[in-house]
């Protein structure tokens, strides 16, 4: 735990590498402890190392497999794949997300936000309509529904 402490306060100091260097020293007499996993994983995001964060984040589910922690891991997964420019492995991890919980909004919402990115704008309506089964009144996809109806309607102009 000394290695954890030193290095979550070489963290708060924004020393990062000094930081992670402490944190896998620590991982390494303590490779169970899911807190460490969790910490490593934020600093190889803040180093832009991203299948590294990924990876921990994977190793952390073997080790804590609580609801709140499994959303937890997927939604930063996906967002690690997401800044890396992966949308296809951002949707995985989603997908791995939906399999585990599938009331889970902010999977269906982040997929719909991912296939508009990408142009596929009827399974981002698909996405919507999941996440809006579960929660009628969400505003995010409600309003992703509007702006897709917009541009069906604007190309359907344009053909005739």
């Amino acid at each position: 735990d000394a290695y954890y402490r030193r290095g979550t306060s070489k963290s708060a100091l924004n020393m990062t590498s000094a930081a992670l260097a402490d944190i896998c020293k620590a991982i390494s007499l303590a490779p169970k402890k899911s807190k460490f996993l969790m910490v490593r994983a934020e600093l190889f995001l803040a180093l832009k190392n991203y299948d590294g964060a990924v990876s921990d984040l994977h190793r952390f589910l073997i080790v804590d497999t609580s609801k709140e922690k499994v959303h937890t891991v997927y939604l930063k997964a996906a967002e690690c794949r997401k800044i890396s420019g992966n949308r296809v492995l951002e949707r995985l991890e989603l997908s791995k997300l939906v399999k585990y919980d599938p009331s889970c909004v902010d999977a269906y919402r982040l997929r719909a936000d991912s296939f508009f990115s990408d142009g596929d704008y009827k399974q981002a309506e698909q996405e919507c309509i999941q996440a809006l089964a579960i929660e009628p009144d969400n505003e995010h996809c409600l309003q992703l529904r509007k702006k897709i109806g917009q541009l069906k309607a604007h190309l359907h102009r344009a053909v005739k």
